[in-house]
């Protein structure tokens, strides 16, 4: 049985209050602005780390810092920890609270106040406010999320726990939407239980200088659910406006999904408009918008585009613009990333030879002509270009009608293949930009920006058919009789070394990090007996360091046999091959391990396979549902260079142990080990990169690697190889 679920990535806060009618309270080092937790929705279980805290104020404004750390008791002492005296504030300290107020003439500017506090066991602590002074914004408002970055525009939006994306949505106004989930801004679940999850707050604007006689308002676009799944009709969505005493009031709130639709039923985005009453027209208003779910991963989704707030203009008859909503189609045929071996010499099969576009033309009738549509392709690592030319012709789409229009027009690929073939490769992996972009001179120039649009393809060592974003996951079952696989088949048009699997795994509530799965490989033929390579028992690692590590991918090396540590590739001739895992734990509750499902790929579910007790099957056999439309994530790595060396003498080689492992700093050599004299060591990364390398001492400073596996090898005086470990770096 296939279990099809979902996911994304977090961690989660201890907040405490002090309230103040005349003050702004802030609550310590959220890395979302702080201000916009209320009183009511504060749960004491929830946990926060404090080493610093970044605070936005307005010139001539107060706001209040307070902390608090159950597990380390009361303050007994906090302090101003430096001689210097801060120009453009004021502050004062009142037991575990920092009042700070902003000079009424203070520029724009970033002040850091260092403080230390002493806990009642005596522990010393320093903790630092990082004080942004800001200038407040005027109005018009307008972000479309039209832009390169996974979370919201600073210069709009004051934190960023919601996931900005181009393919989580289906058919928005605009390309780009910010999406709420059950996620917080690291990718991790909040919790269970049904409460407050993501949130997205405006920046300060001004709107003191509005008069009685004008009006102002507010419109967005809303969707429940989209391309993700499992949304319910309490998963709702609040609209909140902030008045001139800090407080924040709900002015609107949207129900999910009702249970009488079926369970494939994705409702269209719908606008709505706000007019904001004048009493809320000070100068520090804010609006945000609040998502309430059971805060367990990528469910219960709302998608929110086309933001928008102006003075005496109804939103909604003054939508003048035409906006792509969809990224350009990759320039590959079949993948999103291919090795530069499989495409070198192949370029007209494995190029597309079409261009897809997806517009909405927002005007309230069939628009004027679009102005000088281009398709422009460039390789962005060596800055070479590869084409620039017409996107549309046809006086059809030239003038495209209101509302959604979708064009499909051919392309010959043999074109560009010559200009492809042409870049070097000694700067791998290469990568090769489609750009879409169109003028239109009836447009409202301050919606300009969702005028281009663009996709990257990466040519290098990896092939992949994902677009790099989880809509779903999906997992392999097991049972005391029963071990569920699954395989994704892949093509090599020249024969090449396999040296690396990768795989996405969605962070969800419930914790899979300790269950086991078997990696296999087959070559040629699916359903020979044994696999051709099997790498047995591994546990999902998670690889959420950094952001975009949201939709990371782990990387799983192959290796020898009997030393772990020595990677052992293996040759693919041309031809088909299987990639897939199958689930080894047997879990009681039901849970077992997810890897991340890209509803975007279309056919992927011809080239999926899944085998339980019978013979393989491909998903589009196996069920009709439009939820296992799609892709696994997972890859295939290749580099002709990665490190094969140390191969010889294996009997002679030791298995070396350091600890503690993970790590994320320092780690120590099993002590019961003694080196030989002068030795060295070498640090290489999973695709056999050198990373570090140096003296060999008892412990080793990793603190610059990134969150990744890497491999260690030990050599004597002589250069020949004295051991190996493994060690697994996390951030």
């Amino acid at each position: 049985m296939i279990r099809l679920s979902l996911s994304l990535l977090t961690i989660i806060f201890v907040l405490s209050f002090n309230n103040s009618s005349s003050a702004q309270i802030i609550f310590s080092n959220l890395t979302e602005n702080p201000a916009l937790l209320s009183v009511k929705n504060t749960e004491l279980e929830e946990r926060n780390y404090i080493s610093s805290q970044r605070l936005v104020i307005l010139a001539a404004d107060t706001q209040k810092v307070c902390i608090q750390r159950p597990d380390l008791g009361f303050f007994d002492t906090l302090y101003y920890a430096s001689s210097n005296v801060p120009v453009d504030i004021d502050f004062s300290i009142d037991l575990n609270c920092v009042t700070i107020s902003a000079h009424a003439n203070a520029p724009v500017s970033s002040v850091a106040l260092p403080f230390a506090f002493v806990t009642s066991d005596g522990n010393i602590l320093s903790y630092t406010i990082y004080v942004d002074i800001v200038k407040p914004l005027v109005l018009p408002f307008f972000d479309d999320f039209a832009y390169n970055s996974k979370i919201p525009d600073p210069a709009r939006w004051v934190d960023k726990n919601v996931f900005i994306n181009q393919t989580m949505a289906v058919d928005p106004p605009s390309i780009g939407v910010a999406t709420f989930d059950g996620l917080n801004s690291n990718g991790t679940p909040y919790g269970g239980g049904f409460n407050r999850a993501d949130y997205l707050t405006s920046n300060y604007i001004d709107l003191s200088g509005i008069t009685a006689n004008d009006s102002v308002y507010l419109s967005y676009f809303l969707q429940a659910k989209g391309n993700t799944y499992n949304h319910q009709q309490r998963d709702s969505i609040e609209l909140e406006f902030k008045n001139d005493k800090g407080e924040w009031k709900s002015v609107a709130s949207y129900k999910g999904i009702s249970p009488n639709n079926p369970s494939d039923y994705i409702p269209p985005f719908q606008q709505y408009n706000i007019v904001v009453d004048k009493s809320f027209y000070h100068r520090g208003f804010q609006f945000r918008f609040v998502n309430y779910n059971y805060r367990l991963g990528v469910y219960s989704t709302w998608h929110l585009d086309y933001v928008k707030m102006v003075v005496n203009q109804k939103p909604s008859l003054n939508l003048m613009d035409i906006a792509f909503i969809k990224p350009p189609n990759k320039f590959l045929k079949t993948y999103s990333a291919i090795p530069y071996k499989q495409l070198s010499g192949h370029e007209n099969e494995e190029l597309a030879n079409t261009t897809e576009i997806e517009l909405y033309n927002h005007f309230l009738e069939t628009a004027e002509d679009l102005v000088d549509p281009r398709l422009n392709i460039k390789e962005i690592t060596t800055g070479t270009q590869i084409y620039e030319g017409a996107l549309v012709n046809l006086v059809s789409q030239l003038n495209p009608a209101v509302g959604i229009n979708r064009f499909s027009n051919a392309f010959d690929a043999g074109q560009i293949a010559d200009a492809i073939a042409s870049v070097p490769a000694g700067q791998l992996p290469l990568i090769f930009r489609t750009t879409y972009t169109f003028d239109q001179d009836q447009e409202t120039p301050l919606l300009e920006e969702n005028n281009k649009a663009f996709s990257d393809t990466e040519v290098g060592y990896t092939m992949a058919y994902d677009d790099g974003t989880a809509e779903l996951n999906i997992a392999a079952e097991a049972n005391n009789s029963t071990k569920s696989q699954i395989a994704v088949k892949f093509h090599l048009n020249e024969g090449d070394s396999l040296r690396a699997i990768q795989f996405h795994f969605p962070r969800l509530f419930d914790d899979v990090s300790k269950q086991l799965f078997n990696i296999k490989i087959w070559v040629g033929d699916l359903n020979k007996e044994e696999a051709d390579y099997t790498y047995q028992l591994q546990k999902p690692i998670y690889a959420d360091g950094i952001f975009d590590t949201l939709q990371g991918f782990t990387t799983y090396p192959l290796t020898d046999d009997l030393y772990d540590s020595i990677p052992k590739p293996l040759y693919i001739p041309a031809g088909d091959y299987y990639v897939g895992w199958q689930q080894f734990t047997v879990s009681s509750a039901g849970q077992f391990i997810p890897v991340g499902f890209d509803r975007n790929y279309k056919g992927g579910e011809a080239i999926t396979y899944y085998k339980s007790t019978g013979d393989w099957k491909p998903l589009s056999e196996l069920s009709t549902s439009p939820l296992l439309k799609g892709v696994p994530m997972i890859r295939a790595k290749f580099q002709n260079s990665l490190l094969t060396s140390a191969t010889k003498d294996l009997d002679k080689v030791q298995s070396l142990s350091f600890y503690p492992n993970p790590s994320n700093g320092t780690i120590w050599l099993d002590k019961k080990l003694e080196l030989p004299v002068n030795s060295t060591y070498k640090i290489y990364d999973a695709m056999g990169n050198k990373v570090q390398s140096g003296r060999m001492e008892s412990q080793l400073n990793i603190s610059n690697l990134q969150g990744n596996l890497y491999y260690i090898q030990v050599m004597k005086a002589d250069g020949q190889l004295f051991g190996t470990s493994k060690i697994m770096v996390i951030r």
